[in-house]
């Protein structure tokens, strides 16, 4: 890509952990550092890991600026009023905005300092939570109304979040969240003959936080039906933790606790034969996409993102219902030829659609013309 000056990007995330997490040091590291100057204004969250400055290339300037999740007034006015000055001395060519709250506050804070081009990645809508009431989902939206008022571009990272963007922004573009197909492999090549579970055992595993969101008490059902339908069988497995981890507790599941991504890849690799996503809500899950790229089957609940990634019948399948659900997993779990098919189909999907590098090319090209398009002289009436 040709370029006429190395443009200043300033991305700010307040949900600074998980797959956020993963998809900002991702873009982040991989942008060309000759045409892009870029910087991190992040906000700690108790799930970032310790060590985050080690996944970040070392000429990315960091800036601290706590933020809260919930709705807070008084905090918020104290980081509207932060960001506002930050972007005034710092003076970026483009803010990219990273989750909901950011989104909110970032929008407002690059209109009045005046910002000349802002794009917004909301990274699973807050609207779109079932863990919170329907007035408080409606609170949610309202905030998202209200912030695209003040101008940006949505950035969609898969096509039903574009759909829910459509009905709260007038501008909206799509970019596929995408995985770094090349470096999980070099993560999981040196185990590749560590399979230590049991031949006679199909192992079915979720990796991540457990909150509501996850859907703990649908994973602990799906094993209870599973376990009791092939008795002796079938394991299942929590690679992860979380403050909802007691939903768990009488079910057949063992919780693994908190791993350092490189030993969940492998895990998932050498132990894991079927991958189930219970979520209820996402933007589009990179837990989803390495366990496709790990060549695994997946079997997940049928919600944006989700339904995105996971192509009904051929890498996998998707349920509404816990009885659809589990009647995928006994497919998988009863017919090997089904697991390998799917696990090299999906292997092949995440690859084709949802490679870092195509990501990187779309994202380095949206920076470059939301950039021009802010420089452009007002056309005339």
């Amino acid at each position: 890509m040709q370029m006429n000056k190395r443009i200043k990007v300033m991305h700010v995330v307040e949900s600074f952990c998980g797959g956020v997490f993963t998809s900002v040091t991702q873009i982040i590291n991989h942008l060309n550092p000759e045409n892009f100057d870029a910087s991190l204004v992040y906000s700690l969250r108790p799930e970032t890991p310790s060590n985050f400055r080690e996944f970040i290339r070392p000429d990315v300037q960091l800036i601290a600026l706590p933020m809260t999740r919930e709705i807070k007034p008084i905090e918020d006015l104290g980081t509207l009023a932060r960001l506002m000055r930050l972007f005034s001395k710092e003076r970026p060519d483009v803010v990219h905005l990273h989750s909901s709250k950011a989104g909110v506050l970032g929008r407002l804070a690059a209109r009045l300092a005046k910002v000349p081009a802002v794009l917004y990645s909301p990274r699973g809508f807050a609207f779109l939570r079932q863990d919170v009431g329907a007035s408080k989902q409606a609170q949610y939206r309202l905030f998202e109304h209200m912030a695209a008022r003040f101008g940006g571009t949505v950035i969609a990272c898969s096509m039903g979040e574009l759909e829910a963007a459509r009905q709260v922004a007038r501008r909206t573009t799509l970019l596929n969240n995408a995985i770094d197909v090349d470096a999980i492999d070099s993560i999981v090549r040196p185990d590749s003959s560590a399979n230590v579970k049991r031949a006679d055992e199909i192992t079915v595993a979720i990796a991540g936080r457990i909150v509501p969101q996850k859907a703990p008490a649908l994973f602990a059902e799906l094993a209870r039906r599973v376990t009791a339908a092939r008795p002796g069988g079938v394991k299942f497995v929590w690679i992860g933790s979380g403050e909802n981890v007691r939903e768990l507790a009488h079910a057949p599941i063992e919780v693994t606790g908190w791993l350092p991504r490189e030993d969940v890849l492998k895990t998932i690799h050498n132990k894991v034969d079927i991958y189930l996503h219970t979520s209820l809500w996402e933007g589009m899950p990179l837990a989803i996409l390495e366990a496709m790229a790990l060549r695994k089957p997946i079997v997940a609940t049928d919600c944006i993102g989700n339904s995105d990634v996971v192509a009904h019948g051929q890498t996998g399948f998707l349920g509404a219902t816990p009885d659809e659900l589990t009647h995928g997993l006994l497919r998988l779990v009863d017919d090997a030829r089904w697991r390998d098919k799917m696990g090299m189909a999906g292997r092949a999907r995440a690859v084709a659609e949802f490679s870092l590098p195509l990501l990187i090319r779309n994202i380095s090209n949206l920076y470059q013309a939301t950039y021009d398009l802010s420089r452009a002289p007002p056309a005339s009436i």
